[in-house]
């Protein structure tokens, strides 16, 4: 759902990310997790989501989850 919104890929600011084909966003510069397991050549936005289930509920049609976006970006584009 991030790589759908047009104002996030223009957030991105990546040459990667092909504005007409946002899914090129994913694994590019929105990943499912949070921390970067490389160390980055060129500095770039990315976005790191995590969840969280909060434990088991009585009910198995719901479930509490806690949803961690992280973004990271260069001084310049603050």
């Amino acid at each position: 759902m991030l790589y759908e919104t047009p104002d996030i890929i223009d957030m991105l600011d990546n040459a990667s990310v092909d504005p007409e084909c946002p899914d090129t966003a994913e694994w590019t510069c929105i990943f499912p997790f949070i921390k970067l397991s490389q160390v980055q050549q060129e500095v770039n936005t990315y976005i790191g989501v995590a969840i969280d289930s909060l434990g088991p509920l009585d009910n198995d049609r719901f479930k509490k989850l806690k949803v961690n976006v992280t973004i990271f970006c260069p001084m310049q584009l603050m």
